[in-house]
């Protein structure tokens, strides 16, 4: 398959945007088509090394799936990442150090216990990842992860527990 080619560059409002031609092998021709600019944010406001650490946080599927659960489920627990995921809790804490370490979730201390969740203050760059996240889970994932969640919470109610919630 032919490699696309860079046809025009163009700076608007700060954002670089590339057109390319992309030969069209399905309609038997030389056809080519113009593909517009993917670009909704600047990226080039957020340095390159925070950037690559903050796509290195979504590259892992536990990661992916500890977001969604947070996006879901608001502020969670350790606990209540471990046991909806059923891994280990120093697995649920060595991810969720990676999550905080991008940026993309915050944490508070309730006695022993550790909270997280999705800031509301997101930075533009990070709202847009949540955003593609959110949207490229697909809808069986997310009905999996809320049953678990919720399935979670009813145990835990049912024996007693608590995670130091204020």
């Amino acid at each position: 398959m032919p490699r696309s080619s860079v046809l025009a560059e163009e700076r608007v409002t700060g954002i670089r945007r590339v057109y390319v031609l992309v030969p069209i092998a399905a309609l038997g021709s030389e056809t080519i088509c113009l593909q517009p600019p993917m670009r909704l944010y600047d990226y080039s406001e957020v340095p390159m090394r925070e950037m690559a650490n903050l796509f290195k946080a979504i590259s892992d599927e536990t990661r992916l799936e500890i977001l969604v659960l947070l996006l879901l489920g608001g502020e969670l627990c350790v606990c209540d990442v471990e046991a909806t995921l059923g891994i280990t809790q120093s697995k649920a804490s060595r991810h969720l150090r990676y999550l905080l370490n991008a940026g993309l979730v915050e944490n508070r201390r309730a006695g022993v216990w550790m909270h997280y969740l999705v800031p509301k203050n997101l930075d533009q760059a990070r709202v847009q990842i949540v955003k593609a996240v959110l949207e490229t889970v697909s809808e069986d994932k997310r009905a999996e992860l809320e049953r678990k969640i919720v399935s979670w919470a009813a145990e835990k109610e049912n024996r007693g527990m608590t995670c130091g919630a204020s």
